[in-house]
């Protein structure tokens, strides 16, 4: 028998997520608290056009037990398996080898400031930022591609896991400009936290006048290696959440009545 498809595809919520946590536990984050049901928070989210193709999508799923699933099945949900975890491992390899972020550490390089000036103006969020975009662009090309095999493959399993494929379809298209506009948030919040500690530590400022030796290395400020790993870990918070909806197909696929090897 089915389990049932309708779980299968979690969405993660963005106040209970633990990227909000984080920034939260930064002192960064905008959570406003809301009254309103999750429907009428996703019916402010879509317009009319995203709510029939929702409604299409969720009036198509099987309410009986599932249909035997198609010859080749277990094979598909192991390859989309395998690919979930190349791209999730190669992402996380991305963000925790990132030069930007190994600022401060015992034993990193200490790259020389871009001008010579006040050592104030050499820890500047602009690195960071352009650091933090390409890792999220860097999801944004990997994670929607897949996301769209893994519904090819949950459509070629089963129709019931098609409709399942379809739903996610759906979503994706009703909500996912409001989530990535809600991720994009991220790196202003950040530069706010840089900001807070860039002047709760004030550097001592050096003399512009005095001549710039070419040879001495800039010396990180001590907040910035903990700074640096904050925005890693909000990077692989952010990651979670982008591959929560494909996680959750994967799990149905799973799931499916495949049969034996």
């Amino acid at each position: 028998m089915s389990r049932g498809i309708a779980p299968a595809l979690p969405r993660t919520n963005f106040n209970d997520s633990r990227l909000i946590r984080l920034l939260a536990g930064l002192g960064v984050a905008e959570v406003a608290e809301s009254k309103q049901t999750l429907a009428e928070r996703l019916a402010g989210w879509m317009d009319w056009t995203d709510a029939i193709a929702l409604s299409a999508a969720l009036g198509g799923l099987p309410a009986g037990p599932a249909a035997a699933a198609r010859p080749g099945a277990r094979g598909q949900a192991q390859a989309m398996a395998d690919e979930l975890d190349k791209v999730r491992a190669d992402l996380t390899r991305a963000i925790a080898q990132d030069a930007a972020f190994a600022a401060g550490r015992p034993g990193a390089p200490r790259p020389l400031p871009a001008q010579a000036g006040p050592v104030a103006d050499r820890a500047d969020f602009s690195t960071y930022r352009r650091r933090y975009l390409a890792q999220q662009r860097a999801m944004e090309a990997r994670i929607p591609p897949l996301r769209t095999r893994v519904r090819a493959a949950l459509a070629a399993v089963s129709a019931d896991l098609g409709r399942l494929a379809a739903l996610d379809a759906a979503l994706d298209a009703a909500l996912g400009e409001r989530e990535r506009h809600l991720l994009s948030k991220v790196p202003r919040l950040l530069e706010r936290r840089f900001e807070q500690l860039r002047q709760a530590h004030p550097e001592p400022a050096a003399d512009d006048a005095r001549p710039v030796n070419p040879s001495l290395k800039w010396l990180p400020p001590v907040w910035l290696a903990t700074y640096c790993s904050d925005m890693q870990t909000i990077l692989l918070a952010e990651l979670a959440i982008r591959l929560n909806p494909v996680e959750g197909m994967i799990e149905a696929l799973g799931q499916e009545n495949l049969p034996p090897p």
